[in-house]
């Protein structure tokens, strides 16, 4: 996350909550509320910019993933740690990516999650495939989710993904997901609302500096390196 250029603004814009304008255009609508834990408000559109930024298209790359001994290498990599290690909502193995929604349960980061999972699934299909080198995408999109709405949407169009995909008929007949595979969440799950918790800074391994949110579902897209356009 790179932090914009801050400038300068008016008093009055500081009173009124709100950041000026780029030179030309109008100002921007008053905040809602201030300080380092402010999340704004999640509209639909904004959450179904941020998937189609995240989805490749189908076909795109060597897409291994629709091989069914490979996907179940990652779907068993995503159920080894569940309930010990995060809480899974659901997820959905593609030809050339995966979406998950996830929850990671305390002392847990989600980079140390992303970490484990790409790590052993690519030396595992590697080995399987006879090959050699870089499997996944170095980076992944996640999106920390804010309110129960917004969780429900994502969950819903990652169930239904492969059948909207015109992968399968129906989201129960991919068997490398959630839906598929009859998995139920643990009961012990609860969304937790992001303002109720600080930012705490983290590093990912050699990568950017992150911001996570204890206790945060995600929203989590991870591509196969050769699938990035």
């Amino acid at each position: 996350m790179t932090p914009g250029d801050m400038g300068c603004f008016r008093q009055g814009d500081r009173k009124a909550g709100r950041m000026p304008a780029p030179q030309g255009g109008a100002p921007e609508p008053p905040l809602r509320n201030c300080g380092a834990g402010f999340q704004p408000a999640e509209r639909r559109e904004d959450l179904d910019r941020i998937i189609q930024e995240s989805e490749p298209p189908l076909q795109l790359g060597s897409c291994v993933l629709g091989k069914a001994e490979v996907a179940e290498i990652v779907q068993k990599a995503l159920l080894f740690f569940e309930n010990r290690r995060y809480w899974l909502r659901a997820w959905c193995i593609m030809p050339n990516h995966v979406h998950t929604v996830v929850a990671p349960l305390w002392g847990h980061t989600l980079s140390q999650i992303m970490h484990s999972w790409k790590s052993f699934t690519a030396k595992e299909i590697n080995r399987l495939l006879g090959r050699r080198g870089v499997l996944w995408e170095r980076e992944s999109f996640d999106h920390l989710i804010r309110s129960v709405e917004s969780l429900e949407h994502l969950v819903q169009y990652t169930i239904e993904n492969p059948a909207a995909a015109g992968l399968c008929k129906r989201p129960d007949d991919w068997v490398f997901s959630s839906c598929g595979a009859g998995f139920q969440p643990a009961e012990e799950y609860a969304f937790v609302e992001p303002r109720q918790t600080p930012y705490t800074p983290m590093r990912g391994r050699g990568e950017l500096p992150h911001l996570h949110k204890a206790s945060g579902t995600y929203f989590v897209t991870f591509r196969l390196f050769d699938a990035v356009v």
